[in-house]
């Protein structure tokens, strides 16, 4: 009995948190975007040991190389990101970051030269960890702190879903196709998302930077009772 009180419970806090995120335009337009792009190109990690191997004729150690480029990247950026310390000018950043580590995966993908795509590699490690730290944070800086947990709960879930669905995928279609066309493929895709959906959030970045440094307002207020309320009809 406890253990389905319990089983329920959880679901209605995911519940929640998804009908929180769906109804707060900020926190949705970044966790789809981070989502859909998470899934075509942060798989890379994951599809390391074939594309040194296949791509590079890379060993053991040519594989540390590649993925210890990738870490010195996103060592630099996340404190680069932490001196600088600010939510302002985080939107275009974020922006920004994922064209940049799409155009790096790109090269990383096109590339014969094993030094030049460790040199992609530093770059998108490091843009890469550069957008996952702005998505975060203005998801945290702008959801409700009474739906924090949850939200970010299920932000998590959703990113590290994509990565490993993303990889199975790329790693299936690189068995016809080869890793470099399914990786600089991937790339190209999220390239053109960022491309479709980048502007909008652009275009708003002085509004939710504004959420981000604000009180809770009105609107937060509606998301939380529209939760509310979808978990006592789920009750």
């Amino acid at each position: 009995m406890r253990r389905a009180s319990s089983a329920a419970k959880l679901w209605s806090d995911v519940k929640e948190g998804l009908v929180y995120i769906r109804g707060h335009r900020t926190i949705f337009t970044i966790t789809a975007m981070w989502f859909v792009t998470g899934f075509v190109i942060r798989s890379y990690v994951d599809l390391m040991p074939g594309i040194a191997e296949s791509v590079f004729g890379a060993d053991e150690t040519g594989l540390g190389i590649l993925l210890a480029a990738s870490g010195v990247g996103a060592l630099t950026l996340s404190i680069v990101m932490a001196v600088r310390g600010r939510t302002q000018g985080m939107p275009q950043f974020f922006i920004v970051s994922m064209a940049i580590t799409s155009l790096a995966l790109i090269v990383f993908a096109a590339t014969p030269n094993f030094w030049v795509a460790t040199a992609a590699m530093v770059v998108a490690g490091g843009f890469g960890v550069g957008s996952a730290i702005c998505a975060q944070t203005l998801i945290q800086s702008t959801v409700d702190i009474a739906f924090r947990a949850r939200v970010i709960a299920v932000y998590l879930s959703l990113i590290i879903g994509a990565q490993s669905l993303g990889a199975l995928t790329l790693g299936w279609i690189a068995e016809f196709i080869g890793f470099r066309w399914s990786v600089g493929g991937a790339a190209a895709v999220a390239l053109g998302i960022i491309a479709l959906v980048g502007p909008a959030i652009w275009r708003r970045a002085r509004i939710i930077e504004g959420e981000a440094l604000g009180p809770v307002g009105p609107a937060h207020g509606a998301h939380a009772q529209a939760a509310s309320e979808d978990r006592k009809a789920a009750e």
